[in-house]
């Protein structure tokens, strides 16, 4: 029990901190644009993943992937993997999704597990996406 209470409250601040950044779109706040020929729209469709490895305050070594798909009829998912690579120990959080791009940014109108909207500054730069600013590599198109 206390192991899923610490998996859960780990997932709780990667998500708190992933969601909540300096690139997130605040009323009046910047905004990014796309690089290259492509529309942003056209250049989000895809499969992006970012991966984070850092040892927690026991020294166990962790891994928090995001992974998105955007699908060109505006829907997404988003998969949040959390591992714990010392004693192997995984959960993922998998959320669906409405999307579409308002200007330099994207309205990301979350479906499941639960519902909110967050509007982040976006923008593609040969295979990367930055999303409020975190880069995500893209997987395939």
């Amino acid at each position: 029990m206390r192991r899923a209470m610490r998996a859960g409250a780990m997932l709780f601040a990667v998500l708190l901190v992933s969601c909540d950044g300096p690139g997130v779109v605040r009323p009046g706040g910047p905004m990014v644009g796309v690089s290259g020929p492509a529309t942003l729209a056209d250049a989000i469709v895809g499969s992006w993943q970012r991966v984070l490895y850092f040892i927690d305050d026991l020294g166990f070594v962790r891994s928090s992937e995001t992974l998105w798909q955007f699908a060109s009829d505006g829907t997404a998912v988003r998969a949040v993997y959390s591992r714990n690579l010392t004693t192997a120990v995984a959960d993922v959080l998998l959320s669906t999704a409405r999307w579409q791009v308002e200007g330099a940014a994207i309205r990301i109108a979350f479906l499941t597990p639960s519902s909110g909207t967050a509007l982040f500054a976006a923008r593609v730069q040969g295979d990367t996406l930055y999303l409020a600013g975190q880069p995500f590599a893209r997987q395939s198109r």
